[in-house]
């Protein structure tokens, strides 16, 4: 069953926004102006970053052999479904060594308004909850030129994934009679990630993150990814914004007929962090 909505794409204007950010922190900034930028630090640094993603949706939801169409954007979403979440990030590092945890909480919940006659809606409830774990490696650190900026970090990471997928769909005839179809699964995969950032002056910094787990071993994902690039402004000491847009891709499914459970397709949209360092 499927209800047509425009996509979601990220406009022009927000791209245009926030290159110019960018452009005005890259020309505003004198090169080479930190007291220590070109300094390794070998003690022990923390960082909390909660975040919040503005995703649309393209998922195709699978409970006991019947799938739903999940098209929507944000604006559906805040408009016509409830949806909610909570992300974190920690992390803690020492020289070359450091540890990851990341986990994040969603839950969607609304109807699809259907033409007659055979459905007069359809209810969709989609709860995931996901936390990495994973060992992280610093494989370089330095400029890319002459000096101190343009100083550039490599990190690689691998680890476990824990994910847990509770879906729900109801649909309502036009006689008022519902039925409701219910299923939750809970599994671990192996996860693999990379992250790369560049500062670019004394406030900015440019960073590219993605990982991809699953790879069909056992009851995990066939495979899910997840990329993420955007900037990192440093507003104060110890406290720094990120603005970056994302994508997570999951293709799951395990079982058949109507014994089939899965979840497929795509979240995207912009990515708004605030790390704090200890």
């Amino acid at each position: 069953m499927k209800q047509n909505y425009k996509k979601f794409h990220l406009p022009t204007k927000l791209i245009s926004i926030i290159l110019a950010i960018g452009l005005i922190f890259i020309c505003s900034s004198a090169y080479c102006q930190e007291d220590d930028p070109c300094v390794k630090k070998e003690k022990w640094e923390f960082m909390l970053t909660p975040y919040f993603n503005a995703n649309s949706l393209d998922l195709d939801s699978t409970i006991k052999g019947t799938t739903a169409d999940v098209d929507l954007d944000f604006s559906d979403l805040t408009d016509d479904f409830d949806a909610w979440g909570a992300s974190a990030l920690f992390e803690a590092r020492k020289g070359k060594l450091g540890f990851l945890f990341n986990g994040t909480y969603i839950d969607i919940d609304g109807d699809f308004n259907l033409d007659p006659p055979t459905l007069d809606k359809i209810n969709v409830d989609i709860e995931q909850a996901i936390v990495d774990g994973a060992l992280m490696y610093r494989i370089f650190e330095g400029p890319l030129r002459k000096g101190c900026y343009l100083k550039t970090t490599l990190d690689v990471w691998g680890g476990a994934r824990y994910v847990y997928l509770k879906q729900e769909i109801s649909p309502r005839l036009n006689s008022g009679l519902t039925t409701k179809l219910d299923k939750s699964k809970d599994w671990v995969e192996p996860i693999l990630g990379a992250r790369i950032l560049v500062r670019l002056t004394k406030k900015i910094s440019w960073l590219a993150m993605g990982n991809v787990s699953g790879f069909g071993i056992g009851s995990a994902s066939d495979k899910t990814w997840d990329f993420t690039t955007g900037f990192d402004f440093r507003l104060f000491e110890k406290a720094s914004l990120k603005l970056a847009y994302r994508i997570y891709d999951i293709d799951y499914d395990i079982g058949s007929g109507t014994e089939e459970f899965g979840l497929d397709g795509k979240m995207e949209g912009p990515w708004l962090g605030m790390t704090f360092y200890f």
